[in-house]
């Protein structure tokens, strides 16, 4: 996942990709930096480390192991996302729902500090004309979709996960930040 006006190191790909294919993970996210207006600073800076085990995830969070939950600095094995049919669901905030399936079945995550992803902001983006007090029905629609979603999601199939309340709460918090 890339957005348009964002780009990816050099060796980003390479990077995750060996690192992936090292831990057969499911799920591999590289450091952030942010560029707004000509100045660069960190934007997510993760550690480096391999969780494993069911709902990696969810003990992430249940345990304070920091992961963003945009998609963009990423790297997912297409073979999981096919195998659990993880997909994006809203023209906004895609990576909400996309991110809560990812983190409750992979079983394999891999965080590097490595810088993959330079993330641009500016106040003219579609989330940026969100939160300028402009909100549109769209948005409300689409908040209130994504909680109803992932609260399906807990009772049809993840409700015996451990955590699992950890990580809608993280959901709902960003989801209304």
């Amino acid at each position: 996942f890339l957005d348009a006006d964002d780009w990816l190191a050099p060796d980003c790909l390479s990077h995750l990709f060996a690192i992936a294919e090292e831990a057969n993970a499911d799920v591999t996210a590289g450091s952030t930096l942010q560029y707004i207006k000509g100045d660069i600073s960190p934007c997510y800076s993760l550690s480096d480390q391999m969780i494993r085990g069911k709902a990696a995830g969810v003990w992430m969070v249940a345990h304070d192991v920091f992961m963003n939950i945009e998609v963009w600095n990423k790297l997912f094995r297409i073979d999981f996302l096919r195998k659990h049919d993880i997909h994006t669901t809203h023209r906004i905030m895609e990576d909400s729902v996309f991110d809560f399936e990812a983190r409750v079945l992979a079983q394999t995550i891999v965080l590097s500090s490595y810088t993959t992803y330079y993330y641009r902001i500016h106040s003219d983006s579609i989330l940026g004309s969100l939160f300028d007090h402009q909100a549109t029905d769209e948005a409300v629609n689409t908040y209130c979709d994504i909680i109803q979603q992932v609260q399906r999601r807990i009772r049809e199939h993840y409700h015996d996960i451990d955590g699992i309340y950890d990580l809608y709460s993280l959901r709902l918090f960003y989801t209304f930040h």
